[in-house]
């Protein structure tokens, strides 16, 4: 019996060669989407933190990352040198904020259907809507809210819109290899309401609006 299995083992192996096809591992759909929603989570942490590897480092951006960001009629693009660049111009300033005035910032992810995920209301679920997973690329969505607080202000929504990333697939996991942020209430696709606020900083991704020094 093992021999006859063997048999057909190699019988199937050499049609397929001789046919001119491969044969595949086939991909784990689930596990890459646990992985995938690993690293976005990852990064926002980062961006809550303020911290450069987290956000921006070679292990969460693959080389050749592009960030678009658009609000209103503007659209900006920034490569990965120039966000680097901005960002570690405001890492001191930040890290002050957070030791001196008890700055908080969080970056709320919305889309999933998960019974926390809530629209509107800060949550501690990141609700990305992982769409497409097709050999090495991904593609994930997800509306945001931005929530900041102080010491002295209690918390406010200060912003919201929407969120696309392409993912990239590397020896070290998976990477962001672009990333468009569309700000404003229009672009929130759950429609929540949103007071806004002006003087948003235009530098790394432009999240955060507390100036209040």
């Amino acid at each position: 019996m093992a021999k006859r299995t063997w048999a057909l083992v190699l019988l199937s192996l050499m049609t397929a060669l001789l046919s001119g096809c491969t044969l595949q591992t086939p991909i784990d759909g689930a596990q890459e989407r646990v992985q995938v929603m690993a690293a976005l989570n990852s990064w926002v942490r980062g961006v809550e933190a303020y911290e450069m590897d987290a956000m921006a480092g070679d292990g969460v951006m693959a080389a050749g990352f592009r960030l678009t960001i658009k609000e209103g009629m503007s659209t900006e693009t920034k490569d990965l040198a120039r966000l680097r660049s901005e960002i570690s111009i405001d890492i001191d300033e930040q890290a002050l904020l957070r030791m001196t005035k008890g700055y908080v910032i969080r970056l709320d992810i919305d889309g999933s259907a998960a019974a926390m995920d809530v629209p509107g209301v800060m949550d501690s679920i990141n609700g990305w809507a992982v769409a497409t997973i097709v050999g090495s690329t991904a593609e994930a969505t997800g509306s945001f809210e931005v929530y900041e607080k102080t010491t002295s202000i209690p918390e406010w929504r200060s912003d919201s819109g929407f969120i696309s990333v392409g993912m990239v697939k590397t020896t070290a996991g998976w990477k962001m290899e672009s990333m468009t942020i569309k700000f404003g209430r229009c672009e929130y696709r759950a429609r929540a309401s949103s007071a806004g606020m002006a003087g948003m900083s235009a530098g790394g991704f432009g999240f955060g609006t507390y100036t209040g020094w």
